[in-house]
């Protein structure tokens, strides 16, 4: 169906998944009589989660917050028809691989077929508590159903529907640490992670007006993207110029990493 979102769809090769597990499977559903019991059925055996890494972090650490699919049931049609609420987060979407297929996870000891629906690296931009309110789908359901009438579509008994339903995932809060002031440089500007730096000059010598280039590195995992260097502070005689910049930097399961390479032309 169409994706208003634009995230993968797990599906879309095949509108009603067919499980591709051999060993390892979902626990099975119990043919619903009604319509009442096949939308109880449903909900029973269908469940929408937004999963974080970290439920307690520093202002500017990072987490990652993940919107996750449980299911009993072949699914078809799967649209996002609102997103997770992320106030209070600087958020960068997580690209999710399109040929993933869903596989089997077991939660509070049931069996479910799983799918990672969207996925975020967050920033928290203040303390205090935030929350992430909840998000919605719908797909359609290709559920078992008993029935009195013989068919070609009825088998012992049951008859296959595709019934459209609707969920909604649980809201997920995030406790959000200031970070300490004592011991804290004049100088920091909020970078939060784990990172190295270094410098290195393009050459041990140089002449008058003749430039030289000072490059400082700073690499590793955290709000990387944030982070920025003041013009390094040289005695009178040196002109320092705005530094040019050179990002590597990739945002995946593990959330922001890389390196920021800063060159200051000084003369």
């Amino acid at each position: 169906g169409f994706n208003p979102f634009g995230f993968p769809d797990p599906f879309e090769d095949d509108p009603f998944f067919s499980d591709p597990f051999e060993q390892q499977e979902a626990e099975p559903t119990t043919p619903a009589t009604n319509e009442a019991d096949v939308q109880k059925d449903i909900k029973k055996n269908t469940l929408l989660r937004i999963v974080l890494s970290d439920n307690s972090v520093y202002q500017g650490e990072q987490l990652t917050a993940t919107l996750r699919l449980y299911f009993s049931y072949s699914l078809g049609n799967l649209q996002l028809t609102k997103a997770m609420g992320l106030e209070g987060f600087w958020n960068q979407e997580i690209q999710i691989d399109p040929n993933l297929r869903p596989r089997v996870e077991e939660y509070n000891g049931k069996k479910y077929h799983v799918v990672d629906i969207q996925k975020y690296t967050l920033f928290p931009q203040r303390s205090g508590t935030l929350k992430l309110s909840a998000a919605e789908i719908s797909a359609v359901a290709q559920v078992q159903v008993r029935s009195n009438r013989r068919s070609m579509w009825s088998m012992f008994g049951m008859d296959i529907q595709n019934v459209p339903f609707k969920l909604t995932s649980n809201e997920a809060s995030v406790q959000v640490k200031e970070l300490p002031t004592a011991e804290k440089p004049a100088s920091f500007n909020g970078a939060v992670g784990e990172y190295t730096f270094s410098t290195k000059l393009s050459a041990p010598a140089t002449k008058t007006d003749e430039p030289v280039t000072l490059s400082a590195i700073v690499s590793g995992k955290g709000n990387i993207k944030f982070v920025d260097l003041n013009k390094p502070q040289l005695p009178d005689g040196f002109e320092v110029y705005d530094p040019k910049l050179k990002e590597s930097i990739t945002n995946n399961e593990g959330g922001f990493s890389g390196s920021k390479q800063y060159d200051f032309l000084i003369i």
